[in-house]
């Protein structure tokens, strides 16, 4: 597919022209493939991809896509984004800014501890019990 016809389609689905422009140019920055571009956002560095956005357009917030192994950014219109463009693959968004050692995984920084399964599901209830989730899926904290 071609950038004009990515970008098209994805803002007809709701995204935002400005956020989506700003992937686009990550994805189709080499003309004759954006496979390898592609592949690293979308094959463990997502945490990256989102943390980039994050900065890029300050605001919004990093969020696990529940209960998939996947970390995008949500914009401030609760539309999570990721080297895909639109993320529709999650049923719960869960602001990862209490994960602490459970993002180690999606960090790949060599020496760093990994959580077990059990730990991280157990990181994902306490963060479950401190925020709410609204008709989109989307988690936030309490306001105090």
């Amino acid at each position: 597919m071609n950038k004009e016809k990515w970008l098209s389609t994805l803002i007809a689905k709701g995204g935002n022209p400005d956020v989506l422009q700003f992937i686009a140019d990550i994805v189709f920055y080499h003309k004759d493939s954006d496979d390898a571009i592609y592949t690293l956002f979308s094959s463990g560095y997502c945490y990256y991809f989102a943390a980039m956005l994050k900065i890029a357009f300050h605001r919004g917030f990093i969020a696990h896509a529940y209960p998939y192994s996947h970390i995008v950014w949500v914009d401030e219109d609760d539309i999570a984004y990721d080297i895909t463009g639109i993320c529709f693959e999650y049923e719960e968004l869960i602001p990862v800014d209490g994960y602490a050692k459970a993002l180690n995984g999606f960090r790949h920084v060599q020496g760093e501890e990994l959580l077990t399964v059990e730990e991280q599901h157990k990181v994902v209830d306490r963060i479950r019990e401190t925020t709410t989730i609204n008709n989109n899926g989307v988690r936030r904290y309490a306001l105090t």
